[in-house]
């Protein structure tokens, strides 16, 4: 077994479990086992006990069940209308939730939630939680937790064929404490073979295998005695001695012995290392490696797996980094990372150094000891404390500072019609601590992301808008009403999060004038009619909306579309982004055999745009302008040159010839990236990119590749992608169109470097 675990008590995995539960904001809106129309206001998990099963449930081999006693605050929609004071009632539950190990955290799936003989369940569960742990090996593969009866297991896997859900010796009962982390020996054999194997292929120096390498874990004696890594070869070099009258073929053992020496009183591993050449003739040794030949032969043997002995025990006993690895020509100079020369004579060095014991954040140390099956460490936890939410609603009462906002638009409906005007409130600022209460002192545990549910509303609904980001640290929710709002109307606000609930009533200021008939006119004509452009170097385009009274915690952007009926064969029309004095390209479009055409871009709110142009003719062209409000970003080193989308799949190619796979969930996030590739389309199989890499299909998140050949571009063939193979490199313009429309009225755009999730301001959320 090459494995990494954490064993905890039984109790202390408890207090874990409690702690991440009561840490974690109100999962869901509403329970179906209270009642659909109930409100959930707030979730107060009291116990955290480990169950054998839960009803209703099947068992999931490799996690562990907890089952918790939860005090639940719900109101409803009418009780809120009524009562200001928010009070409503209260409901005693029980909820089992399942512990899932990834490589990264300790994940809480909401399994099963009872009261009042009523039950809802979830298959495979509702993500409620987790606790982040530092990957304790770069190498492990599979994780699992595994139950005993007096200790709870996490245990890491780096080799395909270790047994991920063997029952886990308990270690606590002999070493004593709440924790204990065990490094395998496997782990240090199986790195360190592969560290030498890789320095001898080949053989170093030329030289040959004798007898082929062994690395043990073993009683490695010497000062301090304790276990270590032993690993020998035996090399032989054919006629080592050509100056002799016969041929002398020398034989070399070269062995590395790597001794581990915990230190519990100072709270470190200390590490001692040391590197042997031994030749079996040592008359024949003479003539040859009495010059170095010896060293070359060690440093060969080792490779880079010298420095990376260290490296892989300081990563693999969870340590700390990796150590670089910095082999020399000469036994002399060998660089092995943390690790000072202490000893050396003709034929060795030894080294010695050492680490700070690994704790993982657990608490005090107590033991520390190699043995037959590895390193362990183990020590004490605090007690638990208690863990609750400190939400922050601002303001915290009816909002102030409303006000109205006038904006034309180019919608059909005549001259009125095309009038809109709105009334905002000042932004509603979310935030949740979850704090642990250690005597006086309030110490924060994690700021928690705050969710604006959809059971959110505002009574009457009509004229209302209620608009949000996505879940974030700080949240922010705007309120609209419309014209048609009457002054002095009133609403009332039920602004339902993973927070908290709260109440917010509203009065309808008096609108003020909106613009003339005949100015709405001019402004509608702008953007409804066609308007010839007439050749100029340089054509100047202004930007004409007012900026929004809000945002979601990102600077507002612009959003500019030009379209042109129909432009000349062979000609070219650039976009320069104008801020104050300075102006830079943005994209160049070939019109090559002409026809209508739509330019996009998006800017930052300072920047107007420029367009260059070498068409002479009279182009008949329009102007679209929006504001952009950002909820989410993902940034790349190289500008975005064009992305698509399938499903929730984004492939982002970038002008440093790269592509990127973004899945598009509640927040963006990067699933993996590849260079050489420089364009990407979807057909009816879904994703395709290629490049100079060659072309790949993407499927679940992944490249797969298809061809190694080089492609310069792709045209149609009527039932998907004909692909047109070429030697050298051909690099495409970068897209016209830089957005793309989701779900629930939100945006995908590209902006420099970027991608965003934005809502266009003014527009109203299709749910």
């Amino acid at each position: 077994m090459a494995v990494v675990e954490l064993q905890l008590s039984k109790s202390k995995f408890e207090a874990l479990a409690l702690l991440v539960l009561s840490a974690a904001p109100i999962p869901v809106p509403t329970f179906t086992a209270i009642g659909s129309d109930r409100l959930i206001a707030s979730m107060k998990w009291k116990s955290a006990t480990v169950a054998s099963s839960a009803p209703g449930t099947s068992g999931s081999p490799g996690t562990v069940l907890t089952k918790s006693a939860v005090g639940v605050q719900h109101l409803s929609v009418g009780e809120l209308q009524a009562d200001s004071s928010l009070t409503g009632k209260s409901a005693e539950a029980t909820a089992w939730v399942r512990w899932t190990l990834t490589l990264t955290s300790l994940q809480a799936r909401l399994i099963r939630f009872e009261t009042g003989g009523q039950s809802q369940i979830w298959d495979p569960g509702l993500r409620i939680g987790d606790r982040t742990l530092a990957p304790p090996n770069p190498l492990a593969i599979r994780s699992a937790v595994i139950p005993g009866a007096s200790d709870i297991t996490l245990r890491y896997a780096t080799a395909p064929s270790d047994d991920l859900l063997r029952p886990a010796v308990n270690r606590l009962d002999d070493a004593g404490g709440d924790w204990l982390v065990h490094v395998s020996s496997g782990i240090f054999v199986d790195q360190i073979t592969t560290l030498m194997s890789k320095g001898l292929s080949p053989p170093p120096g030329g030289t040959e295998i004798e007898d082929s390498l062994n690395v043990t874990w073993a009683p490695v004696g010497g000062s301090g005695g304790g276990w270590g890594v032993r690993a020998k070869v035996g090399l032989i070099k054919i006629d080592a001695c050509p100056a002799l009258i016969e041929d002398v073929d020398v034989s070399v053992d070269v062995t590395a012995t790597l001794q581990l020496l915990p230190d519990l009183a100072n709270e470190t591993l200390g590490m001692r290392l040391r590197v042997e050449g031994d030749a079996s003739d040592w008359d024949a040794f003479r003539c040859w490696v009495g010059s170095g030949g010896l060293g070359s032969i060690v440093l060969g043997s080792l490779g880079a797996g010298l420095g990376g002995i260290v490296a892989a025990v300081g990563s693999l006993a969870l340590i700390g980094e990796l150590v670089q690895d910095g082999i020399a020509e000469a036994i002399a100079e060998l660089d092995v990372g943390p690790l000072q020369l202490v000893e050396s004579d003709r034929n060795s060095r030894t080294f010695a150094g050492s680490r700070a014991l690994p704790g993982w954040g657990m608490g005090s140390i107590g033991s520390a000891a190699t043995g037959p099956d590895g390193l362990s460490v183990g020590g004490t936890l605090p007690p638990g404390l208690p863990v609750t939410h400190q939400a922050s609603f601002k303001p915290n009462s009816d909002p102030v500072g409303a006000h109205w906002a006038t904006q034309v638009t180019c919608s059909p409906g005549g001259l009125g019609g095309n009038v809109r005007q709105t009334f905002f409130w000042d932004p509603i600022v979310i935030s949740d601590r979850a704090v642990i209460l250690a005597g006086l002192v309030d110490r924060t545990y994690a700021q928690v992301p705050v969710t604006v549910f959809s059971t959110s509303v505002i009574i009457p609904k009509l004229g209302w808008q209620i608009d949000h980001g996505d879940p974030a640290l700080e949240q922010i929710v705007t309120i609209t009403g419309s014209q048609f709002l009457a002054a002095g109307g009133e609403g009332l606000l039920i602004l339902h999060t993973s927070a908290g609930i709260r109440r917010y009533e509203m009065d309808v200021p008096a609108a003020p004038p909106g613009p003339s008939p005949v100015e709405v006119a001019g402004l509608v004509s702008h953007c409804l009619r066609w308007t010839e452009l007439h050749w100029d170097p340089i054509k100047k385009i202004k930007w004409l909306d007012d900026p929004p009274p809000y945002d979601f915690g990102r600077p507002p952007l612009r959003q500019w579309q030009l379209t042109f009926a129909k432009l000349p064969a062979t000609e070219s029309l650039a976009l320069r982004a104008r801020n104050g004095e300075e102006a830079t390209p943005l994209l160049e479009l070939q019109t090559g055999l002409g026809g209508p055409a739509s330019l996009e871009v998006v800017t930052d709110a300072s920047t107007e745009l420029e367009l260059q142009t070498s068409i002479r003719d009279v182009m008949q062209a329009r102007v679209r302008q929006r504001w952009l409000l950002p909820h989410d970003s993902v940034t790349f080193e190289g500008d975005v040159r064009s992305m698509v989308r399938s499903g929730d799949t984004i492939a982002v190619v970038t002008e440093n010839d790269e592509v990127h796979l973004v899945r598009l969930g509640e927040s963006l996030s990067v699933m993996c990236s590849k260079s050489g590739v420089t364009r990407a389309l979807r057909d009816r199989a879904g994703l395709l990119v290629w490049g100079d890499s060659g072309v790949f299909r993407i499927s679940d998140g992944r490249l797969q590749p298809t061809t190694e050949r080089r492609i310069a571009d792709t045209q149609s063939n009527g039932d998907g992608a004909c692909l047109l193979y070429s030697k050298g490199g051909q690099h495409s313009q970068p897209s016209m169109l830089r957005s793309i429309p989701l779900r629930e009225n939100r945006v995908l755009a590209a902006f420099d470097s970027s991608i965003i999730i934005a809502t266009p301001f003014g527009t109203k959320r299709r749910k």
